[in-house]
């Protein structure tokens, strides 16, 4: 049975309420253009009741400057050139405001298929375009941020980095002046200034922070003054300023700087370019950080090459006082020992053949002195440029043994050797390693009384070779030990007090050996004897 008039009409309401319920505007339009219908959510999007679009043409609610682009969009549908189109464009409210919308369109068919409209769902694009604006300004920034790394990061100069970083900031705030204020020990420097800024405030510098720049410098944390007149802590510089904002320079929780900027407009320092600051003041305050660092590494550097070049100076001085030293006192000693062999080959009394044998000993002691510093001398020189070789140390305390057995055998000391069969390579100067080996032997000989015993024992352990003198001589007090390296320092006791020696010996000793990077081994009890001796590294 079909439906009568009134049902029809009521499942005719029962669809419009339907679609009011809709987020999203439902419209249709006639052939004409004209609004046969639209649901109430166009109320909410343009201001206007369905009543009042309905008849009127849809021109009426487009933004003017888009009119052509949306009829021409239509007629493409109406045309039957597209079954569907999707078209963005503003539409204005009751307001004369631009709402940007988006509309997907479809074409209207007779039951015979004959087009006479067009049927729309049409969405608010205003919250789809902030997110969208939002989005690219988020990706702006970052790309700026990420310009602004770039440029600091390869920058170490000072200078540069902190009029860069202001440019940078002024700019992107649209600040008409501002600067940079580092601290040290407490009190502000300049950084870099921009603005008309008085010079009695230019050269106040240095001078303790105080004011609003104090405060921030005090408390750590960012301020944004929108209206400076009402801030007890600013200080006027510039007259027509009206909002500044300051922010803290950290780096690794250090106070390196505050960074102020100022403006006439208060309006151009909102929350976001506020924010937005702080994020580039981070890496600005890295930056100078890096920048001071570098500029720091780089004075002290300067500072250690002159200092070099004056020790260099000085070492060459002393180089030549040595060698200067040398021949003008080794010629003099030389006709003194020479004369003094000639006047005891001639006759004298007890006292006179006493008195001259004193002057060659003493000559004698000179003439050890002046070796001694000239073989410390060689030692320095030579490890400048120390050309390493194999030594066998094997070979070489054969020969010392060698060459000191007849010494030791002529005051009935027991002299005996102890050493590998084989080669004991290391890498050194042969030179130097032979004389600290002879050393530390002479001295056992010369510390040990007649009749004694001293050994001598090479040996190989753990890839390291050690080598020792044993004695079973005077010994040493163990309060004078601690000096026994020291250069001219000579321990002294009632048995030792009588033995010739210059204090240089063991000094030579361990800077050899510390040159060929082993290290001194040493014992010894007072009245009962001494070990010296060294350990070198096996070389790979």
């Amino acid at each position: 049975m079909p439906a009568s008039r009134n049902e029809i009409h009521a499942a005719e309401k029962g669809t419009g309420r339907l679609l009011d319920t809709f987020g999203d505007v439902i419209f249709t339009l006639d052939a004409a253009g004209m609004f046969t219908y639209i649901n109430a959510r166009a109320q909410q999007l343009l201001d206007y009741t369905p009543g009042e679009m309905i008849g009127q043409h849809y021109e009426k609610f487009v933004a003017p400057m888009w009119s052509d682009h949306v009829r021409s969009m239509y007629a493409r549908v109406m045309s039957q050139q597209h079954d569907e189109l999707l078209i963005e464009a503003p539409m204005v409210n009751r307001q004369g405001k631009d709402i940007w919308v988006e509309q997907m369109v479809s074409l209207l068919r007779t039951e015979k298929g004959e087009p006479v409209g067009l049927a729309g769902v049409m969405r608010d694009m205003t919250e789809r375009n902030l997110t969208e604006a939002e989005l690219e300004k988020r990706i702006t920034q970052l790309a700026t941020l990420q310009r602004i790394d770039a440029e600091l990061t390869h920058q170490l100069d000072i200078d540069y980095v902190l009029s860069m970083a202001l440019d940078a900031a002024v700019r992107l705030s649209a600040a008409d002046a501002g600067g940079i204020e580092l601290i040290r020990d407490g009190k502000l420097y300049t950084g870099t200034i921009i603005g008309n800024y008085p010079p009695e405030f230019l050269y106040s510098y240095p001078r303790p922070p105080t004011g609003l720049i104090g405060r921030v410098a005090q408390e750590r944390k960012p301020e944004l003054v929108l209206d400076v007149k009402k801030d007890p802590d600013y200080r006027v510089q510039i007259a027509t300023t009206q909002a500044q904002m300051t922010i803290p320079l950290l780096s690794q929780d250090r106070l390196i700087g505050v960074l102020f900027l100022e403006t006439r407009k208060p309006e151009r320092f909102t929350t976001e370019v506020f924010e937005f600051i702080q994020l580039i003041t981070t890496r600005i305050a890295a930056a100078v950080d890096n920048a001071q660092l570098y500029d720091t590494t780089r004075q002290q550097l300067a500072e250690l090459q002159d200092l070099y070049t004056q020790i260099s100076a000085l070492e060459q001085l002393k180089t030549d006082m040595i060698q200067l030293a040398a021949h003008d006192l080794g010629n003099p000693l030389t006709s003194i020992s020479g004369f003094t062999d000639l006047l005891l080959d001639t006759p004298l009394n007890p006292t006179q053949r006493e008195q001259a044998e004193i002057i060659k000993d003493a000559a004698a002691r000179m003439k050890k002195i002046i070796r001694d510093i000239l073989s410390l001398q060689r030692i320095e020189e030579m490890a400048q440029g120390m050309l390493l070789e194999d030594v066998d140390l094997t070979e070489l305390v054969r020969h010392v043994y060698d060459t000191q057995k007849f010494h030791a055998q002529h005051r009935g000391q027991q002299f005996t050797l102890d050493c590998p069969q084989y080669p004991a390579y290391i890498k050194g100067d042969p030179a130097q390693m032979r004389e600290a080996i002879a050393n530390l032997v002479s001295n056992a000989l010369k510390y040990t009384p007649d009749s004694g015993t001293i050994h001598m024992h090479l040996w190989e352990e753990d890839d390291t070779f050690f080598f020792e003198v044993i004695d079973d001589g005077y010994g040493i007090p163990e309060e004078q030990q601690g000096r026994l390296f020291q250069p001219f320092y000579r321990a002294k006791t009632q048995e030792t007090i009588k033995i010739d020696g210059t204090g240089l010996g063991l000094h030579l000793v361990k800077n050899i050996i510390e040159r060929h990077h082993g290290k001194m081994r040493f014992h010894s009890v007072h009245g009962e004897g001494s070990m010296f001796g060294f350990e070198i590294f096996v070389p790979m």
